[in-house]
């Protein structure tokens, strides 16, 4: 978070003594995303004071999709046990932040706690104003990848025909990798008649593997801001490091890793964690249309 402040805030900075470490749950129904705030957890008796007793301060919960831009505030009602907020899932992609705030709802004439303001603060005339914050929580990261497996999930591994090829080509589309073939004339059914009749260890060998593989290595040859950008947003990317472990990836052990992966999917076929029966169906249902 970058902000600034002239005024001491707790849960920024050692200036101010405590923590402000809310819990929350979350739950995915049919297509709404809800957010259930189980616990404040402020561990300051100055803040709690200023919030529950001289009610001159609230709590925000702030919610932000940096992928489409979009972000939500709500108000905490501090009288109820339980507060729930709802997002639609159209309105988020890959994954959101969520932190929370206390902001003055009005101008303090005093702002000092000697038990847990840092001394320095003890003479200083600069006092909070309005919608001023005065406290923020580090950040939850929920990525969507973990809400919303199911076996109506998209497929990691998805299929295109393109004219003007004669060979496969792979593609990273940050949701999932596209895996393109040929698709002039005859070529398309004939293509898709032979994956359709691959024994499913056979198809990851011929179709998958080089597709990972492929897209792999592009990864390993981004700088390192744009691999940290890439792991942030790349949903089967976020997959991929979920098994093999995160920032693991080289490029001397790409190979190694991708079998890690596949091999792990392989024998996670059944369970609906990973999306994998999908891919290879995929092509059945290509083949028949």
């Amino acid at each position: 978070m970058n902000y600034s402040f002239p005024h001491p805030v707790l849960g920024y900075s050692n200036l101010v003594k405590g923590e402000f470490l809310p819990k929350i749950d979350r739950e995915l129904n049919n297509d709404i995303l809800k957010i259930d705030v189980v616990e404040l957890n402020i561990k300051n008796d100055y803040f709690s004071e200023l919030i529950f007793n001289k009610k001159i301060a609230d709590v925000f919960i702030k919610v932000q999709c940096k992928s489409t831009l979009k972000c939500w505030s709500f108000k905490i009602d501090i009288e109820k046990k339980n507060n729930q907020f709802s997002i639609k899932t159209k309105d988020i992609r890959h994954y959101i932040e969520i932190n929370f705030l206390i902001i003055a709802n009005q101008k303090f004439t005093e702002y000092f706690d000697k038990k847990t303001f840092d001394e320095d603060y003890s003479d200083s005339n600069v006092f909070p104003e309005s919608d001023d914050i005065i406290g923020v929580s580090s950040i939850f990261k929920i990525h969507l990848i973990n809400e919303f497996r199911s076996d109506n999930s998209e497929p990691i591994f998805t299929y295109e025909s393109r004219k003007g090829i004669n060979h496969f080509e792979y593609e990273d589309n940050e949701d999932n990798i596209k895996i393109i073939y040929p698709g002039n004339n005859n070529d398309e059914k004939i293509i898709l008649k032979k994956m359709s009749n691959m024994s499913l260890s056979n198809f990851i060998v011929a179709v998958i593997y080089p597709s990972l593989l492929k897209c792999l290595s592009d990864i390993c040859h981004l700088e390192e801001s744009e691999r940290e950008i890439k792991a942030e947003n790349s949903i089967w990317f976020n997959t991929f490091e979920e098994v093999v472990g995160t920032n693991k990836l080289t490029q001397d052990n790409i190979e190694e890793l991708s079998w890690e992966f596949l091999n792990h999917m392989y024998q996670e076929e059944n369970n609906n964690k990973f999306i994998w029966n999908q891919s290879f169906k995929e092509i059945e249902k290509l083949y028949e249309s």
